[in-house]
């Protein structure tokens, strides 16, 4: 039997409990800690911050992580969600773009998911297709990838 549980906690997932300035802009799509590369920032609100092993205690078989920029610090907060979820799979957005914003090396979300056990297939939902994980890093650590570019790196332990 199949089933799923979803319960919305107004909060932003990150490393730990904390409070934090959050940016806004136009676009709902790139709201984040650390603003846009692509769209100026509106305004900024005040949010609480919490790790994923606070806010899924369960067991848990799949985690999307699209935070424009902040997947490291998520992905540090679940040091626990991610031991006890041996079958964990992870769909996790790369933004070289927005990593950098956040101080971040783009090159190391991969390294980090590979470090963990995770094996990697790269999504390129603009080019409609699925990429090499070497050539897509390669061409990310060349600092060839456009600001605007994305690709959500599918994560599975084991392959």
């Amino acid at each position: 039997r199949f089933g799923a549980v979803v319960e919305v906690v107004p909060c932003a997932a990150g490393a730990g409990p904390a409070e934090r300035d959050f940016v806004l802009t136009d676009s709902s799509d790139t709201h984040s800690f650390y603003g846009s590369p692509l769209q100026a920032a509106v305004r900024t609100v005040r949010v609480e911050q919490r790790d994923l092993d606070s806010l899924a205690p369960g067991p848990v078989d799949l985690v999307k992580i699209d935070v424009e920029g902040a997947e490291p610090e998520v992905l540090a907060g679940s040091s626990r969600l991610l031991a006890e979820n041996r079958r964990l799979a992870l769909l996790v957005e790369w933004n070289p773009a927005c990593l950098q914003r956040g101080g971040h090396d783009p090159s190391g979300l991969p390294a980090a998911l590979t470090g963990m056990g995770f094996g990697l297939e790269v999504i390129d939902e603009l080019a409609g297709c699925r990429r090499p994980l070497g050539e897509v890093t390669a061409w990310v650590a060349a600092g060839a990838a456009p600001e605007w570019w994305f690709c959500n790196l599918w994560a599975v332990r084991g392959a």
